[in-house]
């Protein structure tokens, strides 16, 4: 017997394009770190 039963699912979102940061002047650091900070990953 199991601990723990599935109730339901519900298929994953399809991935949506991500978003490219370059780094034209030498920036690319910060506009990473900007990037990162938005979505709350750092």
């Amino acid at each position: 017997m199991a601990w723990t039963q599935v109730a339901d699912t519900t298929p994953r979102p399809p991935r949506t394009a991500g978003e490219i940061v370059t780094d034209e002047d030498g920036s690319g650091a910060v506009a990473l770190a900007g990037f990162l900070a938005s979505k709350k990953f750092i």
